[in-house]
C-alpha cells in the first residue's frame, strides 16, 4: 500500500508541475486540459514522462501481489491469471505512451494509449468481478469499494477518450499525423 502511495503522490505531483507549466506557457489552454496536450513541450515532456513511469513501474508488483492473495484463496481462478497478464500488456502500453509524447509520434502514443487503456479496463473490471466471486471468502473492505469507483471512473474516461478520437478523426479526415488543429485536444493518456 506504501508503494502504491508514493507512486501516485509523485505522478501526482509531476502532471500538476506539467499542467502548470503548460498553462503559464500557453502551451495549453482551458478548457483542453488533457495530458497528452500538457507534456508535449520540454521540460513539462520529461517531467510528465517521468511521472508516469513511476506509476507504471508499480502496476506489474502490484498486481502479482494482488494475484498472490487471490490465488492463496481461490485456486485456479482463470480471470485472475488473465488479469496479471493484462496488467503487464496495460503497463507496456503506458511505456510506450510516455516514451512517445504526441508531438513526436502521434501514431505509436495513441496505439499505446490505446493498448493501456483498454487493459487497464479490463484489468480494473476483473478485479471488481473477482471481488464479487470471493466475497464470501475474502474481506476486502475498502479496497472493493474503491476497485468499483475506479471501474467507474475508467468506463467513463473510456468512452470520453473513444468519443474525443473520433472527433479527431473527423476533423482530419483519418489522417492524424497532420497535428492537432486549433480548438481540439489529443485524447488524455
Amino acid at each position: 500500500r506504501n508503494l502504491i502511495v508514493f507512486a501516485l503522490s509523485i505522478t501526482v505531483c509531476a502532471f500538476s508541475v506539467c499542467y502548470d507549466m503548460s498553462i503559464k506557457k500557453k502551451w495549453l489552454k482551458p478548457p483542453e486540459l488533457f495530458l497528452s496536450g500538457a507534456i508535449n513541450y520540454m521540460p513539462a515532456s520529461s517531467i510528465g514522462a517521468f511521472g508516469l513511469i513511476l506509476a507504471i513501474v508499480c502496476i506489474p508488483p502490484v498486481m502479482f501481489v494482488r494475484y498472490v492473495q487471490i490465488e492463496e484463496a481461490v485456486p485456479d481462478m482463470r480471470v485472475n491469471k488473465i488479469s496479471l497478464y493484462s496488467s503487464w500488456i496495460a503497463s507496456f502500453g503506458g511505456f510506450t505512451v510516455a516514451c512517445f509524447q504526441a508531438r513526436s509520434n502521434i501514431h505509436v502514443h495513441l496505439a499505446g494509449a490505446g493498448i493501456f487503456f483498454a487493459f487497464s479496463l479490463f484489468v480494473v473490471l476483473s478485479q471488481v468481478y473477482i471481488d464479487n466471486v470471493t466475497r464470501d471468502s475474502i474481506k476486502h473492505g475498502t479496497g472493493g469499494m474503491l476497485r468499483k469507483c475506479i471501474a467507474l471512473v475508467s468506463v467513463g474516461s473510456l468512452v470520453t477518450m473513444a468519443i474525443q478520437g473520433l472527433m479527431i478523426l473527423i476533423e482530419y479526415k483519418g489522417d492524424v499525423s497532420k497535428g492537432t488543429p486549433e480548438g481540439i485536444a489529443l485524447p488524455m493518456s
